[in-house]
Parts: structure tokens; sequence; C-alpha cells
């Protein structure tokens, strides 16, 4: 029955999370990285109209780029496998249905609807007790992962 088909959609997932734990956090960290650069050059055109900013290594915050990287494994590395198979298991596998494009319909709109209000609570929740932790609040880009 059910369970048994839960056991099935689980089993293989090993490579999925692990794939996707290597991967997330150096996408999101990537994200960071282009945000500071971003808000450098917002805060630093708002000083200087029509001056152009070089953005400089050291002016990059590595802790909050840490902290959203984690951030990158804890909700798309570990959670979102996990959440992608839970779909499989309560829409079935769409690579072997006849009418697929339900099936995918379906996903998308549980992630939209689920998964995706619960992850960005998360981020917006944890990032900043993770910026507490490693002592990021407060300074120069340190609390602009979630503003």
């Amino acid at each position: 029955g059910g369970v048994r088909r839960l056991r099935e959609s689980l089993r293989g997932m090993s490579k999925d999370v692990a794939l996707a734990a290597i991967s997330s956090p150096l996408i999101f960290a990537m994200g960071d990285v282009m945000a500071q650069r971003m808000e450098t050059t917002r805060c630093q055109n708002e000083k200087e109209e029509g001056e152009r900013l070089e953005f400089k290594a050291a002016s990059l915050n590595l802790e909050r780029t840490m902290v959203v990287g984690s951030q990158g494994l804890l909700l798309n590395g570990l959670m979102l496998p996990v959440f992608y198979r839970g779909l499989d298991h309560w829409f079935g596998d769409t690579t072997k249905q006849a009418n697929w494009r339900m099936g995918v319909a379906k996903k998308i709109l549980a992630t939209q609807v689920v998964y995706m209000p619960v992850s960005t609570a998360l981020f917006l929740l944890v990032t900043p007790l993770l910026e507490v932790l490693v002592g990021t609040a407060g300074r120069r880009g340190g609390g602009g992962a979630v503003s």
C-alpha cells in the first residue's frame, strides 16, 4: 500500500540529497555575492552620482555569504529533495503518466502553495539568527541578506 510506495519513493534519495547539498549552498552564496555587489553599488551611487564604484573582494562580507550559503544547504539541499519525493508519493511519478501535464501542474501548484511560503519564512527567520551567531548582524552588509 501507501507505506510501501513511500519507501520505494525514498529509496535512492541519497544521490539527490548529496547533489542538492553540494550545489545549493554554492548557488545561494553566489547570489549573495551578487546582492552584496548591487548593495555596494547602490549605496555608492546614492553618495556620488555618476561616479563608478569598484567592487573589491575585501569589501565582501564572507560571514554573511556563509550564512546565506548555509540556508541553501538547509532549504534546497536537505528539505527540497524530500519535499519533491513526497510529491512523487502523493501525485505519482509524472514521467510515467500518460497525462503528465496535469501531474506536473499539481506539483508546481503544491510547491508554490506549500513549500515556498515555508522556505521563505524559514529563510527570513533563520538568517538573522545565524547572523547573530556568527557575529555579522549590524556590520556593513551584515543584515542585508533579508532586507
